[in-house]
Parts: C-alpha cells; structure tokens; sequence
C-alpha cells in the first residue's frame, strides 16, 4: 500500500517525512491538503474521498500521524461486522494528541474503541519515532522502528525486503536523497519498486511533511503521480500548507 520513509534530527527538535501512497488505479483520487479544525486542533492533512479519513497528517503542536495497512498478519475479515475506516482513526489521533507522553494512552483506546482491519501507526512527536502495531486483537509497540516502513498486499515479505535493500544500499549507502527514493524503479521489476506499477495498482502520490520546533513551522508538500516513468518528474510536489508550530501550553 504504502512507503514511508523519515530523518528525525540529532537535538530532536525536527523531522522530515515522505510518504508514498500506492492504490488501486479505479479509486477515487485524493484531495490535496488542506488545513482542518478537528477536536479544536487545527491539522493539515491530505482526504480519501473513498473513507473520509486520511493515510497522513500533521497538526499544530508538530504530531505527524502516519497509517499503513498491514498484509503481513492473517485477518479474516467479518461477514458480520463493518470495520471502521483506518483513515477515520488518524483524524481521531490528529485532534486529540498534543505531545508524546499522551500517545500510548490515546491509541489504545481510540483503538479499544473502533473495529479496525490491521495496521502500522507511526508517530513523530519532538523527534520521537514510535510504531503502533494492531493485529485484530491486540497492540504491540516498536520503539525506534526501522527505516524506511513498508506494505504491500502482493507479496508482502519479498517486498517489504527488497525496499529496505534499496533504500540501505542508495540512501544508507549511496548520496540519493530520501525524495528520489520515493521517485525510485528497479529496471524490469516496476512491481516490486518504491514508485511502483502494476496492472490494478500504482503508487499514485507523495506527501513530504517538515516539522521544525526550532523555527516554528509546519510544512506540507503534496504530489500526485503524473507520470509512469519514474524518475524526478514522477511527482508534481506543490505546496500543501503552512502552519506554526505551538506548544502544548499554546
């Protein structure tokens, strides 16, 4: 489904994020970012017009919410029972959490709360990277994950792994910027690629998020897909907002 990619700061006080999106090529295509009022919280956040909900977003006090779906857990979906859109629980989570101590706490019962397919939650709070995992059933946290983190629903393992080789050995390893690889294709394996393609599914848009205590700014860079090619034009990264930062006192 997705590609999420981060660099936190050595004082903690900032974090840059990318984040790709792949979906189906027939769903309905995204709104840009736009600023929202949501629980007295003014966030910036992309729309699926499909759930109502959002796979990223960033409000005021700096938390940036990011969701992807998890294929790598077995789940078998109830007859009986809607699930609720897992974007629906990033809105939730952008409007009540301020700073990181009250994430945990928040998560669980939002989650307690909601029948949710499952998925990876990670949040940036003031440098802190931290991921939520649902199953189904049950939470599990993994502080300080692994960059990048990656799903797919076809061939979860062999993808997830071939990304996390691209990005050590070009990132890590290399001087290609975390922009370009999001922008990347492997020669002969468009399937398996960040900037992926298949025939029902494509990576369709790229959200770049800067959050800076030191300066007090909110940045958000949106991009759909307007090419197949790959390569630095795959993106048209426009200005999504601006905001300023404040504390929790306000």
């Amino acid at each position: 489904m997705c590609t999420l990619s981060w660099q936190v700061s050595e004082q903690g006080n900032a974090h840059e994020i990318y984040f790709s999106r792949d979906e189906q090529r027939k769903r309905v295509k995204a709104k840009p970012p736009e600023l929202q009022l949501i629980n007295d919280t003014q966030c910036l956040l992309p729309c699926d017009p499909a759930g109502g909900g959002t796979w990223i977003g960033v409000n005021e006090y700096g938390v940036t919410v990011c969701l992807l779906n998890d294929y790598r857990v077995p789940f078998d979906y109830p007859k009986d029972v809607a699930l609720r859109s897992r974007g629906l629980l990033v809105k939730d989570l952008l409007g009540e959490i301020t700073e990181h101590g009250s994430c945990d706490q928040v998560i669980r019962e939002m989650v307690a709360g909601g029948d949710y397919a499952p998925f990876r939650l990670v949040v940036f709070t003031s440098g802190i990277c931290t991921c939520w995992c649902w199953d189904g059933e049950k939470i599990s946290v993994i502080e300080e994950p692994r960059c990048p983190i990656t799903s797919s629903s076809w061939e979860s393992e062999r993808v997830e792994n071939r990304r996390q080789e691209i990005y050590d050995e070009i990132v890590i390893d290399g001087d290609v910027s975390q922009g370009d690889f999001h922008r990347h294709q492997l020669e002969g394996d468009a399937e398996s690629s960040v900037c992926m393609s298949r025939e029902l599914t494509q990576t369709v848009s790229l959200t770049h998020i800067h959050v800076s205590e030191s300066s007090g700014m909110i940045n958000i860079r949106y991009g759909d897909r307007i090419g197949e090619n790959g390569g630095d034009d795959a993106f048209d990264l426009q200005p999504g907002g601006e905001m300023k930062l404040i504390s929790k006192e306000g």
